[in-house]
């Protein structure tokens, strides 16, 4: 898990460099005409969530049993769309549409089965959970827009909607069926920072980082089993392709 001192130190250089890099290349840039005040955009790249907690109890192929721990999960990819509007030089709105796919790698903590008793475990668990999120999001851009270099950053808030699929893991060193699909409506947060170079008199590319965090709350749940989800961050680092109207 990424300790919340290497998160905020994350979240620090995300913002310092892009505005630092954007400064220094603003100031010695020619001032460019205004660009339009409408523009959409697509984002593609890596989706990187953190743990999170994972408690469960209930029956399991008729075996009652509790857990306690965290999940681990694997990157995977992400995409989004973009539709914004400027409303000055400097401050902007925008909605964004994302999609992420992700495979649970393992559990991590404590199994308790009658009458074996409690004990501590690491056991692979083989799954997925898919996640549609939607947001609103402030963007800043501290030097204007009307330079080939724009730093940006922001944030804002809206929904996930989490889909997650159990189909196995290993308990004591043997297989055991899961079988359960649940899914989770919850709210989102995020901070974005980033770094545009506008290439043409319309169209911008650049580098983007996100941090995100969702409350999925229930997945897991079914097939016998209540499941409880903490709140999980995700950061995103990708790739962004904008065109302005």
């Amino acid at each position: 898990m990424i300790r919340r001192s290497t998160r905020l130190l994350i979240i620090l250089v995300a913002f310092v460099a892009p505005v630092c890099i954007g400064s220094a290349m603003a100031q010695s840039a020619v001032s460019l005409p205004a660009p339009g005040d409408i523009y959409v955009g697509i984002g593609l790249g890596g989706f990187f969530p953190e743990n999170t907690s994972f408690r469960a109890t209930g029956t399991l192929q008729g075996i009652p049993l509790a857990a306690s721990g965290t999940l681990r999960f694997r990157p995977g990819p992400g995409v989004s769309l973009f539709a914004s509007y400027s409303v000055n030089d400097h401050l902007g709105i925008s909605t964004q549409a994302g999609y992420s796919h992700n495979f649970i790698d393992r559990f991590e903590g404590n199994f308790t089965v009658p009458p074996l008793g409690t004990f501590a475990t690491s056991s692979s668990v083989k799954g997925d959970v898919s996640t549609g999120i939607f947001l609103l999001n402030g963007i800043v851009t501290p030097f204007g827009t009307r330079h080939s270099f724009v730093p940006i950053v922001g944030g804002g808030i809206g929904f996930a909607v989490s889909k997650a699929s159990l189909q196995s893991t290993t308990v004591l060193g043997t297989p055991l069926p899961i079988g359960t699909v649940s899914s989770a409506v919850g709210l989102a947060l995020d901070i974005v920072a980033g770094l545009e170079y506008r290439f043409t008199q319309s169209d911008n590319i650049g580098i983007i980082y996100q941090l995100i965090r969702i409350a999925p709350s229930d997945l897991g749940s079914g097939g016998g089993l209540n499941a409880r989800t903490g709140a999980q961050y995700s950061h995103t680092i990708g790739l962004l392709l904008e065109h302005r109207f």
